[in-house]
Order: C-alpha cells, then structure tokens, then sequence
C-alpha cells in the first residue's frame, strides 16, 4: 500500500518531467515568448475553468463556514482563553523559538 500511495505522488512529477523534456527544443531564446505566451494561456484557461466549477461554492462560504463553530468556540477557548488571549505558555514557546533563530538576524 505504500509503494501505491508513493507512486501516485510520484504522478504528476513524472507528467511534469515528460512536460519538460517535450519542451526542450522549443526552449531556446527566440521562442521564449511563445513558450511562456502558451503557460499565460493555459493558466487563464485553467483559472476560469475551476472558477466557473466552483462559484457556487463563494455564495455558501458563510454557511459552510459555520459548519461545527460550536465545537470550534468552545476549543478555542479553552486553547486562547476566555477573553481571545494567548496564554503566557505560548508566549514563552514563541520567545524560545525566537531565541533558537536569533543567528539569523544580522548584528551591527
């Protein structure tokens, strides 16, 4: 099963291999306009194809947002606290990461 699962993950990293290699001749700099000319294209058609499919969806976010708010309220309060604010035990986790990545910021 997981050999099965790995390979369907591998799917679409092989079409886009195949994708590639189909595309190479045409990569060469005086058609690079077509060839990004023709992606432009693509991801247009492509674009208003999924919103076309899912507009439906926009007019039922309120509702499907509300889907489960009860449970969710009463998680986050539990998680945030009453009043929406961070426990000191987040805040202390957040400063220790911080602290852990403070090499990264360049000194003076």
């Amino acid at each position: 099963m997981k050999s099965f699962i790995t390979a369907l993950s591998q799917f679409p990293i092989a079409i886009a291999a195949a994708l590639g290699f189909s595309l190479t001749p045409v990569s060469t700099e005086d058609k690079f306009v077509w060839v990004y000319g023709a992606f432009a294209i693509t991801s247009w058609v492509a674009g208003t194809l999924f919103f076309i499919t899912f507009r439906k969806l926009d007019a039922q976010e309120a509702e499907l947002n509300a889907i489960g708010t009860g449970e969710r309220e009463e998680l986050e309060e539990k998680t945030l606290g009453a009043k929406g604010n961070l426990p000191s035990g987040y805040i202390v986790s957040l400063l220790w990461v911080l602290k852990q990545f403070a090499w990264l910021i360049p000194s003076r």
